[in-house]
């Protein structure tokens, strides 16, 4: 046994590092003592996805606030690993879901059972402040953490482990897998992070106790639920993979082909693009953080929309495809291909407690993006033999939840009563003979009310002039005044007190001055996604979740046998379905696809 010397909150910490089968005796000292209290843990990979036939364990730490053991992953530690573990009576880790996942890839401890007896020093930061740290928040990395609550500058380990890398000319990505297993800047920062995770648990838990005790349980379950997806993994057809990169392929080069006849050589950059629309008589008026002429996705959507047929709608239709194009067989077809394990499984990364309203993510591959419009991406997923693909939504949950929220008589009538919501808004602008263009402006306020979208964006979102949006959000505040009033007194609430509001289930949720306009949108939109989390611990308790593959925003996507799919389905409605504040009913609505995720799009 070696001993590596860190200096921590003022004082010198040990950093023991396992290398004989004769240091076992004092690792088991050191957790005799240590368990009084939960033991850090974390792990040190070559990478971050578990189940990719190249990822390594490389070492596995310890630690308490005033010692830590460092153990190189190999057959001799593994029981040694895989007792220490299961010895220790509660565990800390920070992003506990990464670190459970890798120790149950390898035989070491049990996901379920490490969840139960784990807390995540991440969902604690979350709770206490849910911004990020370019959002003015403290951030949710330790060093971050651990700067605000006792250091000064945690970074340095990293920094030191970094400058090996450069050192070496490696890639950062590729440096936690190339470094040597005995290089005491990757040894120091190993036994740093368990330090550093004791210590901020311990200045975190009096504060998630008094104020989100309730919320803090609520967030590990829903953590140890997406735990499970993303062992679980979901079936991808590599053979249909493979052709669809070749598809659109294609379908890029007819579309460069099109707009390079109206000048366009290049589909990315925004200026050539914004030149030639503006030449062909589009309006283009917003712009980038950098200044030029924004012509996103929504932008070439209305203008191929509202110009079809024409030049102008014939460019935008050619960049738009284009674009989608590239992006789908990169991000989306690609980056499933790259991640396959050696079943022909990816494992997407499921983030349950992610953005500042909470909303859940998905990424490597991200799956919550796809899109809407295009089946072939969601086709490549398939069900197992003898199964079949479903999805189970809430039907327009987040509308449902600002009608009780601002208990708002006309929406609420309208949602007992089983009317369609958007049908209601466009009979209360238009009157019972309104049109199929005047409905899907309703729905685009509709959502522009929930989403806290201006103007500009649901002109541009509908295919209407700035003048005809504005008239509209001026008659949606009109046919439903309680709405208006309740996103005015949560305004002033966080105008002239704390900056910040808070929702039905406590979750504090600050605001940026200079945005206090987007409190409604937070406040609905962290109550949605947590009516999915309650449904996710609803569906476990009943053991559906084992159907489940993924949440969706507000929906779960999942697989079942062909004989049973559609009582399971039913099952999964009747469960997600619940009242909420007793003000109305939030329905969940279920669809069988069949053989692939992308069979419900066709």
């Amino acid at each position: 046994m070696k001993i590596i010397n860190a200096f921590i909150g003022g004082e010198e910490r040990p950093i023991h590092v396992y290398e004989r089968p004769e240091d076992a005796s004092a690792f088991w000292d050191f957790l005799k003592v240590a368990t009084a209290r939960p033991i850090a843990v974390d792990s040190e990979t070559n990478g971050l996805d578990p189940y990719a036939p190249s990822f390594k364990l490389r070492l596995v730490q310890f630690g308490t606030m005033t010692e830590a053991w460092v153990i190189p992953y190999r057959a001799d530690t593994h029981d040694l690993i895989a007792e220490g573990l299961e010895a220790a009576p509660a565990l800390i880790a920070h992003n506990a879901g990464f670190d459970l996942l890798v120790f149950e890839a390898m035989g070491l401890l049990d996901l379920d059972d490490g969840w139960r007896k784990s807390v995540d020093t991440r969902i604690m930061a979350h709770l206490l402040d849910p911004r990020s740290a370019h959002e003015g928040g403290i951030g949710h990395k330790l060093e971050l953490l651990a700067n605000a609550y006792f250091e000064t500058n945690a970074e340095r380990f990293q920094d030191d482990l970094f400058e090996v890398f450069r050192a070496n000319k490696w890639k950062r990505e590729d440096g936690y897998g190339l470094v040597g297993i005995d290089c005491p800047e990757y040894l120091r920062y190993a036994g740093v992070d368990v330090l550093l995770a004791s210590r901020i648990f311990d200045a975190m838990k009096p504060l998630v106790a008094t104020r989100f005790s309730e919320l803090s349980a609520f967030e590990h379950e829903i953590g140890r639920i997406c735990s499970g997806f993303e062992r679980k993994g979901m079936l991808v057809d590599r053979h249909y993979a493979t052709e669809l990169i070749d598809h659109y392929a294609e379908i890029e080069v007819d579309a460069k082909h099109i707009a390079k006849g109206f000048g366009i050589t290049k589909l990315g950059p925004t200026a050539q693009v914004s030149q030639v629309l503006m030449a062909l008589g589009a309006e283009l008026t917003e712009k980038t953080p950098g200044g030029e002429l924004k012509v996103d996705k929504k932008i070439l959507e209305a203008l191929a929309d509202n110009n079809a047929g024409e030049p102008l709608g014939v460019v935008a239709e050619a960049v738009l495809v284009g674009k989608n194009a590239a992006k789908w067989s990169s991000a989306y077809v690609s980056n499933t291909l790259d991640r396959l394990d050696a079943n022909g499984r990816v494992h997407p990364s499921i983030k349950a407690l992610e953005a500042r309203t909470a909303r859940m993510s998905v990424s490597a591959p991200p799956l919550q993006q796809l899109p809407a419009g295009d089946w072939r991406v969601r086709s490549m997923f398939v069900a197992e033999p003898g199964h079949s693909y479903f999805s189970v939504d809430y039907s327009q949950v987040e509308l449902r939840v600002l009608a009780a929220l601002s208990e708002e008589p006309t929406m609420l009538k309208a949602i007992n009563a089983g009317e369609d919501l958007h049908d209601t808004t466009a009979r209360l602008f238009y009157g019972d003979d309104f049109t199929k263009a005047q409905r899907k402006l309703a729905k685009n306020v509709n959502f522009g009310e929930v989403f806290g979208g201006g103007a500009k964006t649901l002109a541009r979102q509908a295919g209407v002039k700035i003048a005809e949006a504005q008239s509209a959000k001026q008659k949606f505040r009109r046919a439903y005044p309680a709405i208006t009033k309740y996103s005015a007194r949560l305004k002033d609430r966080a105008e002239f007190g704390k900056v910040a509001v808070v929702t039905a289930s406590g979750r504090e949720l600050p605001l940026d001055r200079d945005r206090l306009y987007s409190c409604t949108n937070y406040t609905v939109q962290s109550t949605a996604r947590d009516v999915l989390g309650q449904a996710l611990i609803y569906l476990d308790q009943e053991d559906l979740t084992q159907y489940v593959n993924l949440p969706i925003h507000d929906e779960v996507l999942g697989q079942a046998p062909i004989a049973e799919v559609e009582e399971i389905v039913r099952e999964i409605e009747r469960v997600m379905t619940m009242p909420f504040l007793g003000a109305v009913e939030l329905t969940a609505e279920g669809e069988i696809y069949g053989e692939s995720w992308g069979a419900g799009y066709r």
